[in-house]
């Protein structure tokens, strides 16, 4: 018994079922698996004419992940959000005073920068590793630093008094 044969309606070829994505939710049409996929926050099927690819990943317009920032808390935006700017102060804070005043830390930061726009495009990818990341990394190391800074302004206030 021969498969059951569909045309893609975006490339126009035959296609049978294990070939086929299914129907892209904006236009209806159906889409093999050259010319179409899914979307990776939302799952639903999209043709490549309603999708965002970005480096193999397909989005739905909405889900599109913003990009990263060019410098800055690469791992805290892409788990916050860029309506997070008070809480980068702190990271930022934490940088510039503690890190980059030791060659430890001075080693980390470029390590940092090295690595995080990588990490950082794969947490905005997921809505499950965002949560993951705000609280296993991100509030847990800005207590820490909230703890550093705060002990930092009482000890330049009793300095002046």
């Amino acid at each position: 018994m021969t498969e059951p044969l569909f045309f893609c309606d975006v490339c126009g070829k035959p296609i049978g079922r294990q070939e086929m994505v299914g129907r892209c939710i904006v236009c209806g049409k159906l889409a093999c698996k050259k010319c179409g996929g899914m979307c990776s926050k939302c799952g639903r099927t999209l043709c490549q004419q309603h999708a965002t690819i970005q480096q193999g990943i397909w989005y739905c317009q909405q889900d599109v992940p913003p990009p990263p920032p060019k410098k800055g808390c690469f791992i805290v935006t892409a788990t916050l959000g860029y309506s997070a700017q008070e809480r980068l102060g702190d990271f930022y804070w934490f940088r510039d005073t503690v890190l980059a005043k030791n060659r430890i830390g001075h080693v980390f930061i470029k390590a940092y920068y090295t690595i995080s726009p990588s990490i950082a495009r794969i947490i905005t990818t997921y809505i499950k590793l965002q949560t993951f990341s705000r609280r296993l990394i991100v509030e847990p190391i800005g207590r820490i630093i909230r703890i550093f800074r705060n002990r930092d302004r009482v000890r330049v206030v009793s300095l002046k008094k």
